[in-house]
């Protein structure tokens, strides 16, 4: 996707599009958050991501970072991001568990202007049938209830 040049011993090009994969309120990027790598250097070994909404450009280790390339990603790691163009594969492979009614809501809403759907069209019907949500544990009760003693 890059015709820039490739770096030795680098993962990424000037110019690739990543995603941020955990969160670093210290250096003020969340999970999810969507930037371009505008400089690699390997003597300091830093790269800086000119990261979106907000508009920022941040400066990163080169090799012990939580960065992917983002050309394409699932609406999972999206987190709430929008794009003009959004392709949802549908096959009967990928199974109940996770093509559920909440899942194609949340993947088509990704879209600003054209969703298109490629795959198995009768998996459609089925997975809007599914409205069996996981349990989640995230312990969030418990956090809330720590930090407010």
């Amino acid at each position: 996707m890059n015709a820039n040049q490739k770096i030795d011993k680098c993962q990424f090009k000037i110019g690739d599009k990543v995603i941020q994969t955990k969160n670093e309120y210290d250096k003020d990027i969340i999970n999810g958050d969507i930037g371009y790598i505008r400089s690699i250097n390997l003597e300091e070994r830093t790269i800086y991501v000119d990261f979106e909404n907000p508009e920022r450009l941040v400066e990163i280790p080169l090799y012990e970072n939580h960065l992917e390339l983002a050309y394409c990603i699932t609406c999972h790691k999206f987190q709430g991001s929008e794009a003009p163009i959004i392709i949802i594969p549908i096959h009967s492979s990928y199974g109940a568990l996770i093509t559920q009614r909440n899942w194609i809501y949340t993947a088509v809403s990704r879209a600003k202007r054209v969703c298109i759907i490629v795959g198995q069209r009768r998996e459609i019907p089925k997975i809007i049938s599914r409205n069996h949500q996981q349990k989640r544990f995230t312990n969030l009760a418990r956090f809330l209830c720590e930090k407010s003693q």
